[in-house]
């Protein structure tokens, strides 16, 4: 009966009898499925981004108190060169005001220099005072009294931190938690103490590095002391305190470094503590899955509520829809099929916006993106060739050679045997690398070489213009660098810098490793270029404004094309004083030590 009754519908109504429960039953294990698929993808990256994101953190705090004992260190040598010129000292001579004047000179120093310390003070062994902040001057006879002096000075060793704490004295602000670095200042000679130096670090200092980091209301930063103890937090109110939640400050002090999901007080929460290189202090962070998830929740109900839309428009429409679907699909499968052959110049006509009309649209705007990316690639390729070209040929170009040949001509009818020796051979040497059998990619030895030869012969044109000087650690020699870097540098040097300055300069090359990149500098005390000239340089917009300026703009431009956007050249200039050109690339290989390149 029920057979004979399906038999009898309308094939309109077996399609919307057979139609509807693929689309419910479907659109329902849909919701659930990707919710759950997207839940665990989003907690699974959130576990990597906070891991990253703690541990970038760390080493950001990591880093500040190195600094911040290498400023106690730089400033100690500084503070013992200036009392050991004024060791007789009266507090009203004119010597107690001269060298009071230049310890608060090198305290302020401090804050210009190193821009994590907050404050600083330096106390002498009579217990005077030296600050730029008059405010950490109040309260000083407190500090006598809490032994705080006594106990800096029993310590086994010259640095002595003093956590995380709230105090009345030697501080900008009695509100605010302070992480303080005291150092004895001893004279070397005599062994006996001169002083305590006092670095302050705001809590705020520390807490501003992760304040931004993560999820905007959900990520919670704090770090924890070996006590339980919150050192520094998001939560202002929360700093010097135990931790409230007993469960979790257990959890902390009890592991180590982990990233997990942990059920606090019947609530899941992903939990990440890291750390610290100094003190015993964990850095922690604790996200709610709920709320991490809470977006996928509302993914699901909206694919809900587009599956009844679904619904209703398939039993209005059923079988419009089967021809409309249909029709589209098979179209647009006979255009990719036509991809996968090879042919890029298809076009899938789009003559509707639902979501077959989306798909198309998408489908030409993927096909336009992947016809751009080969062009762009093709481009660049060709690109990078021409720069390469360009600079050779104006490494080798008739005027320098003619230069070079007249110098030497020159040397020898003034009986100067041995410095026209030495000129040939730096012209020799410098085209040997030059063009280096078309390689592109040479070792940094052999591009400062190349520099060395270049300078040479310039400096026998030029010897009442410039002088020069290169010096480079051992260790980068062996990097790899691309050919004719340097020398269009330091030629632009001496054409733009040290010819028209009307004096004798001077043009020195470093070279030095920077943790994974070599970063080679380029000096010179010459006229100087203004802001203006050096935006128009990197202007890559308008390429014709600075014709000058082009060997600048083609290295910087070929070592972004070789190694990437984040290497490159950055000037620095000071008109009328001169310009420091660096160039960064990634380090490959080294050694140790300094080597230093002698001119002929």
């Amino acid at each position: 009966m029920d057979k004979q009754w399906f038999k009898n519908q309308l094939i309109k109504n077996k399609i919307l009898y057979i139609y509807i429960p693929l689309v419910i039953i479907p659109l329902f294990f849909l919701g659930y499925i990707s919710n759950y698929i997207f839940s665990q993808a989003i907690i699974k990256e959130t576990v990597k981004n906070v891991a990253d994101n703690s541990t970038l953190i760390v080493t950001r705090i990591n880093t500040m108190m190195a600094n911040t004992e290498n400023c106690a260190n730089i400033t100690t040598l500084s503070l013992i060169k200036i009392i050991q010129s004024n060791l007789n000292y009266g507090e009203n001579s004119a010597s107690y005001l001269e060298m009071r004047g230049k310890i608060e000179n090198e305290l302020n120093t401090i804050k210009i220099t190193f821009p994590d310390i907050e404050s600083s003070a330096f106390i002498d062994k009579d217990l005077n005072a030296f600050i730029i902040n008059n405010s950490l001057a109040n309260n000083l006879n407190k500090a006598c009294e809490s032994g705080l002096f006594n106990e800096i000075d029993n310590s086994n060793t010259q640095n002595k931190w003093l956590l995380m704490q709230k105090r009345e004295f030697l501080v900008t602000d009695m509100n605010s938690s302070v992480l303080t670095l005291a150092k004895k200042v001893i004279d070397p000679r005599s062994g006996k103490k001169l002083g305590i130096l006092i670095l302050n670090i705001k809590e705020s200092s520390i807490s501003d590095i992760y304040v931004s980091v993560g999820p905007e209301n959900i990520t919670s930063y704090f770090i924890l002391d070996g006590q339980g103890k919150i050192m520094s937090s998001q939560k202002k109110d929360d700093v010097l305190k135990p931790l409230a939640n007993t469960k979790l400050r257990q959890l902390i002090l009890s592991r180590g470094n982990f990233s997990e999901i942990k059920n606090i007080d019947g609530k899941n929460m992903l939990v990440t503590s890291t750390s610290l290189e100094y003190f015993d202090w964990k850095l922690v962070s604790v996200i709610p899955i709920q709320e991490l998830t809470a977006d996928v929740n509302k993914n699901t109900i909206v694919v809900v509520i587009l599956g009844f839309i679904c619904m209703i428009l398939a039993l209005l429409a059923a079988t419009v829809l089967s021809r409309v679907i249909a029709k589209p699909l098979v179209k647009l499968t006979k255009k990719m099929d036509e991809i996968k052959d090879g042919n890029l110049d298809v076009v899938c006509d789009v003559n509707s916006k639902d979501e077959i009309g989306r798909l198309a649209s998408g489908f030409n705007i993927m096909v336009e993106r992947i016809k751009e990316l080969l062009n762009k690639s093709t481009q660049e390729q060709k690109k990078l060739r021409e720069y390469e070209l360009a600079l050779i040929q104006a490494q080798i170009k008739p005027h320098f050679l003619y230069n070079s040949l007249e110098l030497i001509y020159t040397l020898c009818g003034m009986a100067g045997a041995k410095e026209a020796q030495i000129a040939t051979k730096s012209l020799a040497d410098f085209y040997r690398i030059a063009l280096s059998k078309g390689k592109e990619i040479i070792s940094l030895e052999e591009e400062i070489k190349n520099v060395n030869d270049y300078l040479n012969i310039q400096r026998y044109r030029y010897y009442d213009v410039f002088d020069y000087e290169i010096k480079v650690q051992d260790e980068i020699k062996k990097s790899k660098i691309l050919k004719l870097t340097l020398q269009p540098l330091v030629e632009n040097s001496i054409y733009h810098a040290l010819k028209t300055k009307g004096s004798f300069g001077r043009i020195f090359v470093e070279g030095y490793m920077e943790g994974d990149n070599v970063l080679i500098k380029v000096f010179d005390d010459g006229v100087g270029i203004s802001e203006e000239k050096i935006k128009e340089i990197f202007d890559y917009q308008h390429p014709e404004t600075v014709k000058e300026s082009f060997g600048l703009r083609s290295v910087d431009e070929r070592i972004k094309l070789f190694f990437g956007e984040n290497y490159g050249l950055k000037i620095e200039s000071e008109l009328g004083k001169g310009t420091v050109i660096t160039v960064t690339i990634p380090f490959l290989t080294g050694g140790s030590g300094y080597v230093e390149i002698n001119r002929c």
